[in-house]
């Protein structure tokens, strides 16, 4: 099926390096350097098994990401996925969901920002969250190079940071301080585990940009592989050794701001200043690769006509969604005004990311049948009983953990099952308009965009994309 008038591929690419440290300054971001403090309370130390057990259905999600990023590398791979490979309206409801989640998250990142921030300047929080906000919504209206120039050199700071409290503070855990493990029983590390799987969102913004990496079917692999062994080390360096410097009751109550104010305590007030200023960093690049990312997914909806098509126009210069950037950043802005429980918020995020990985397993599961051409030419290609367990497991980890919710925070599942309600709705009062102006949504998603779907001249679907590209530029 064509594409809808308008639609256009991005004239701008993103090498090997840019899609590493976009994706790695998502994972290592300011909810590595947050969530700690505001978990160990409840669930002791053992927030840091919780974490590395984020690794179990992270790797499954990688390897279905993989596979479809390889076979599809399109815009909005999140939303293009469900609606393409399972049915329409969950497309929708999907895209219903991603909306809301990424103005949570945003809003979450910049109070962060701004709780760290007060390390080094007495403003007002809510001030201090506006104001990042605004500015990366310049940033990112200035083009997608810009931006990942500036991702490159907040990655490095935010390493740099890190290891100036892992390598030193290794030196000083007292194993002692792990113990009570699980002073309040397994339920909160498990609600502790949901909460931290949400900076593992970070791994699926890359098939959000699929079309605008350079050689996207054998980058999409190579960036999600370099991505989580560094992502992974850092993460589980920095709460390790954040536990293991206190007892668990004394690091509860610095809240946020634990590892900084941790490292300060236990070690040189300058390291303390390195992990705020990495937290700081981590903030930064969260938002910035959040509205890069997520933007396209509007981008690549209103390509479709899910939402407004104007939304999906790209600017003549700076070839970025300009209007995409603008929805998804301006809510958040106002949001900053208020300050919302991190738990609870984190754990909403974290259900919805799962629900992602549901969608997701049910497209792997549907993806050699529906488009046997580009599973069979995806560059990297599970074998098919590995393709089909891959599934499976990704879903039922995720149905599992949705039910941990459910009896540890029952208003949390419900207010997630609300929106997928609202998402539910959402797409038959849009269906039905567009069925006023003679376009059949529902047919209109079952397809790919002509520059999308496999040519066997050109090889692959990222092939067809670049040519696609090309022709845009002539």
């Amino acid at each position: 099926m064509a594409a809808p008038t308008g639609a256009q591929p991005i004239d701008r690419k993103i090498g090997l390096l840019g899609g590493m440290v976009l994706m790695t300054g998502t994972v290592v971001g300011i909810s590595v350097f947050v969530l700690p403090g505001e978990l160990i309370g409840a669930a002791g130390p053992s927030i840091a098994l919780a974490l590395a057990l984020t690794v179990v259905p992270m790797v499954f999600s990688i390897l279905a990401l993989l596979q479809l990023g390889g076979a599809m590398p399109v815009a909005g791979g999140q939303y293009v996925y469900p609606s393409r490979l399972v049915k329409p309206l969950w497309g929708y409801i999907s895209l219903f969901m991603i909306i809301g989640a990424i103005w949570s998250t945003l809003l979450f990142t910049a109070v962060g920002f701004a709780e760290f921030m007060r390390f080094f300047v007495d403003l007002p929080a809510p001030a201090l969250a506006f104001g990042v906000l605004l500015g990366f919504l310049i940033l990112n209206l200035l083009g997608v190079r810009l931006v990942t120039g500036v991702q490159i050199a907040m990655v490095c700071g935010i390493f740099l940071g890190s290891l100036a409290f892992i390598i030193p503070g290794s030196g000083q855990i007292d194993v002692g301080n792990y113990s009570p493990f699980l002073p309040e029983g397994l339920g909160p590390m498990l609600l502790a585990m949901i909460s931290l799987y949400i900076p593992f969102q970070g791994y699926s913004m890359i098939v959000e940009l699929g079309e605008e990496l350079k050689n996207p079917v054998r980058n999409i692999p190579r960036v999600l592989a370099l991505g989580m062994t560094v992502s992974v080390l850092l993460s589980v360096g920095l709460v390790g050794v954040f536990v293991g410097l206190d007892s668990w009751t004394n690091l509860a109550a610095y809240g946020g701001g634990g590892i900084a104010q941790a490292a300060g305590e236990a070690m040189p007030t300058a390291i303390g200043g390195a992990v705020a200023a990495a937290a700081i960093l981590g903030a930064l690049t969260t938002v910035n690769a959040l509205v890069i990312s997520y933007s396209r997914t509007l981008m690549r909806a209103g390509r479709d006509d899910v939402i407004s098509s104007s939304i999906a126009r790209i600017h003549p210069v700076s070839q970025v969604p300009h209007r995409a950037v603008i929805v998804l950043v301006v809510p958040p802005m106002v949001g900053a005004l208020f300050t919302p429980d991190v738990v609870l918020l984190t754990t909403f995020l974290g259900m919805i990311i799962l629900y992602g990985n549901i969608m997701t397993a049910f497209g792997l599961w549907n993806l050699p049948k529906r488009y046997p051409e580009h599973y069979r030419t995806s560059i990297y290609r599970l074998p098919m009983p590995l393709l089909r367990i891959t599934a499976i497991v990704s879903a039922t980890i995720a149905a599992l953990l949705w039910l941990v919710v459910l009896a540890g925070a029952p208003g949390v599942f419900a207010a997630v099952c609300a929106v997928l309600v609202a998402g539910a709705i959402g797409y038959v009062l849009r269906r039905r308009a567009m069925l006023g102006r003679g376009i059949d949504l529902d047919e209109r998603l079952r397809h790919l965009h002509s520059y999308e779907t496999h040519d066997p001249s050109a090889g692959s679907a990222a092939e067809a994309l670049n040519r696609a590209a090309a022709a845009s530029r002539s």
